[in-house]
Parts: structure tokens; C-alpha cells; sequence
């Protein structure tokens, strides 16, 4: 079988793909052939999120939140919703 050596990997992939191996309980080669089977499939992996981007997932969010309306009660009145069942 073919062998390949990845010389400089940058620390934050190489910290992404033992975190995955670990969680997924393969060793750190194995997980790295999987991506790169996932890669070769026409899968397309996400990518991290620029801060230009975001910021404006951000910005939406907040205009979101803006629209959404405002409900104020207290610790009795929800307490009595939960008993009521309305909760």
C-alpha cells in the first residue's frame, strides 16, 4: 500500500484531526486517511468562518433579536405557568 509524508502540518489542523481521532477512536493516521478519503469524494469539508463573516452572522442575529418580542415575568409567574402546565 502507498505511503505519503505530510511534512509541516500547521498545529491548529494537526490539533483538529487528534481531536477527531480521539473522539471518533482511530489513531491520528487512520483519521487523517478518512478526511482525505472524505476530500477525494467530492465531500466538501466546512471551512472556519472568516471574522468578516462573522461579524455579519453577528450583525443578523442581533436584527433578529431586535424583532423577537419582549417577555418580562418573574420567578412566581413562571413557577405558576410550569404548574399550570403551560410550560
Amino acid at each position: 500500500m502507498p505511503t505519503i509524508t505530510i511534512p509541516d502540518i500547521p498545529e491548529d489542523l494537526m490539533e483538529k484531526i487528534q481531536i477527531n481521532a480521539s473522539v471518533n477512536g482511530r489513531s491520528v493516521e487512520d483519521e487523517a486517511l478518512i478526511w482525505l478519503q472524505d476530500a477525494g469524494s467530492g465531500r466538501v469539508m466546512p471551512r472556519e468562518r472568516t471574522p468578516k463573516e462573522e461579524a455579519e452572522i453577528e450583525r443578523e442575529f442581533r436584527r433578529y433579536q431586535a424583532n423577537m418580542p419582549k417577555v418580562n415575568i418573574n420567578d412566581d409567574e413562571l413557577n405558576r405557568y410550569k404548574r399550570e402546565g403551560r410550560l
